[in-house]
């Protein structure tokens, strides 16, 4: 993984936390956030 990937995931979970809560510390709200990506991906299908 290149270092420019490493920034931009880093930056996409700072937006993401700004967005919806610090999921990275609450087990219920990762899950519920999982749960809505899994969803979303699925749709894709």
């Amino acid at each position: 993984m290149s270092s420019t990937c490493g920034v931009s995931s880093a930056r996409l979970l700072g937006n993401l936390e700004r967005l919806v809560g610090n999921f990275t510390e609450d087990a219920h709200l990762r899950l519920n956030l999982t749960l809505a990506l899994h969803v979303l991906n699925m749709r894709g299908i």
